[in-house]
């Protein structure tokens, strides 16, 4: 699944979202393409958009869309 994040503009931001996404239940690998905002999501469920918000609540990111 590919979830469309807006707000990363480093490094740092690139590794926080990582981190936040695979501590959600189910997630075995999440890759960041800093560049497109594409966050690429390998898990062996559907993960909803309001789950990913919420991992991300205490951040300035923000998740546009998930493509299943």
């Amino acid at each position: 699944m590919k979830a469309y994040v807006s707000g990363m503009t480093c490094m740092h931001c690139k590794k926080t979202v990582e981190r936040l996404f695979s501590q959600i239940d189910s997630v075995e690998r999440v890759e960041v393409d800093l560049k497109t905002g594409i966050v690429d999501i390998k898990s062996n469920r559907n993960i909803s958009k309001e789950e990913l918000e919420k991992s991300l609540e205490d951040t300035a990111y923000k998740v546009e869309r998930v493509e299943y």
